[in-house]
């Protein structure tokens, strides 16, 4: 008898009838390779800056392991940290046999003597990192009018986080928006860029943004009509004149924004 494939025996066929040999043929017996599918396990994450790894395998094909086969080696190695995928590979197969306590390699893809009993296809997983989402909001701002414009580059991270250790460049990030007179405005923000330190780890993001509201509040201002008196003389007394409080007083809240100016006022009285 033959186990393996690299053993092979011969034998002589014969045929007899009424005690008489009628064909006689010398036959070689040998076996074939086992074939099987080896496929490694898929698996995926979001970033979270530590690597993906999955040591995990089955067989897949219609024939397995021959009944007390084992695979008891393997090389998987594969592992993905940033965002992205690669291929979860598996190497250096061994297969073994145990019996009566003696353990035997059977298949090793390093071992020409026993590599051709089994055929081995490999069918690999996939090992994905997803982008981590995060939303950028650029902070509400809001003041009194004052003559200059009003800007912010103030932001939170509305939803979503960084990974630790990882930080966005504050340097770089920008902001549009910009209002001087009263009303409000969208403040919004662009540019986003996270790094590790000096690496940049921006492509392992899925950044949204939000936009902020810039508003500029309307200046209370006093306007105060002049006095004025005289003897009756039976026309009407008007007057024309008005003040506003001085920018160094001690009513400056309600004066006009230096530079500013009135063009016309109405007086009734």
């Amino acid at each position: 008898s033959i186990t393996y494939v690299e053993e092979s025996a011969s034998f002589v066929c014969e045929i007899t009838s009424g005690g008489n040999k009628i064909y006689s043929s010398a036959v070689k017996a040998s076996v074939t390779p086992r074939p099987i599918t080896v496929t490694t396990a898929t698996d995926g994450k979001t970033y979270d800056g530590n690597p993906l790894s999955k040591q995990e395998y089955s067989i897949t094909s219609t024939l397995g392991l021959v009944n007390g086969d084992a695979i008891t080696g393997k090389e998987m190695v594969s592992s993905q940290t940033f965002a992205g995928s690669t291929d979860n590979t598996i190497t250096d197969i061994v297969i073994t046999r145990t019996v009566n306590s003696e353990t035997k390699v059977v298949y090793s893809d390093t071992d020409t003597l026993v590599k051709d009993n089994y055929t081995i296809e490999v069918v690999e997983g996939t090992l994905t990192v997803n982008q981590r989402s995060i939303t950028v909001k650029a902070t509400d701002a809001e003041k009194t009018y004052n003559g200059a414009p009003l800007t912010s580059n103030g932001y939170t991270i509305s939803s979503g986080s960084l990974v630790s250790g990882e930080s966005i460049d504050e340097a770089l990030l920008s902001f549009d928006g910009s209002i001087t007179d009263a009303g409000s405005t969208p403040n919004t923000p662009s540019n986003c860029v996270i790094k590790n330190g000096s690496e940049d780890r921006t492509g392992n993001y899925n950044i949204h943004y939000e936009n902020g509201t810039l508003t500029v509040n309307p200046k209370p201002l006093k306007i105060t009509a002049g006095d004025g008196s005289k003897i009756y003389d039976g026309t009407a007394l008007t007057v024309d004149s008005f003040s506003t409080p001085a920018s160094l007083s001690s009513d400056t809240d309600y004066a006009l924004v230096s530079g500013d100016r009135i063009d016309s006022v109405t007086i009734s009285g």
